[in-house]
């Protein structure tokens, strides 16, 4: 079953991305898209993402090195020193000639209605040392709950191994896929939310099946920054075993 779907602007749209814009810049000036890591290293968005979701170089360190490069907010007091974002997401599905047979009040009850997709709360940067975190708690507008969309918890450091850098590192994270330093997986697809539909799409299992309910430990190395290698563990809390997901 099928429905054509259009997504079309609405003035409650344009003034909730001008809260995010207000929120996101709360805690600096000027106001980044990303705002706590610009605010850290001192980069523009570019500098990380040239095709969002996708990593530059720099990206790739950035993530690589555990969320840590940067002094910006070195001389910065509380709470101005920390790492802190928002963002507000809203939504209006309209249905335009379903397919014969389809019922569009049924398959999408809040069609022609403006929904509050989320509302976000960020921690991107440093914790303390050379540990630093991306994580995200937001209220899921479709789903109507809280909860933890995604949580990076790293820690990195770096050695020379004959005569080369080796960049290694420890990754804690609820959802397989985002460890990804690249960003291409299909947890960073975008717009990263359901659509105001009850029949959710036929998925594969690493396709955000497993997000947010698995929890996972994961050991990285960059060396000399051609070769990369990688492996992680996760722990399905329902199914109550330990298996190897990378």
């Amino acid at each position: 079953m099928s429905q054509a779907i259009h997504a079309r602007p609405s003035g409650l749209s344009k003034f909730a991305l001008s809260i995010c814009i207000g929120a996101l810049g709360l805690l600096s000036t000027p106001a980044f898209a990303i705002p706590s890591f610009a605010r850290q290293t001192g980069n523009p968005c570019s500098s990380c993402h040239t095709v969002f979701p996708s990593l530059t170089a720099f990206g790739r360190q950035f993530k690589l090195r555990g969320y840590t490069m940067g002094a910006g907010l070195n001389n910065k007091s509380f709470p101005y020193n920390l790492p802190l974002a928002a963002g507000v997401q809203v939504g209006n599905t309209s249905i335009g000639e379903p397919n014969k047979g389809a019922n569009a009040s049924e398959d999408f009850p809040r069609a022609d209605k403006t929904i509050l997709q989320q509302f976000a709360l960020y921690y991107g940067g440093k914790v303390a040392g050379k540990v630093g975190a991306f994580a995200q708690y937001n209220w899921d507008g479709i789903e109507r709950k809280w909860g933890a969309e995604m949580v990076d918890i790293r820690y990195s450091d770096s050695t020379m191994v004959k005569g080369k850098e080796l960049v290694w590192g420890v990754s804690m994270n609820n959802s397989p896929t985002m460890q990804d330093v690249w960003n291409t997986n299909p947890m960073w697809g975008f717009p990263h939310l359901s659509d105001a539909g009850i029949m959710p799409m036929v998925t594969s299992l690493m396709d955000m099946t497993l997000a947010n309910q698995v929890g996972g430990l994961g050991f990285y190395g960059f060396y000399d920054n051609q070769l990369y290698g990688e492996i992680g563990f996760y722990h399905n809390g329902h199914q109550g075993i330990f298996r190897p997901l990378n």
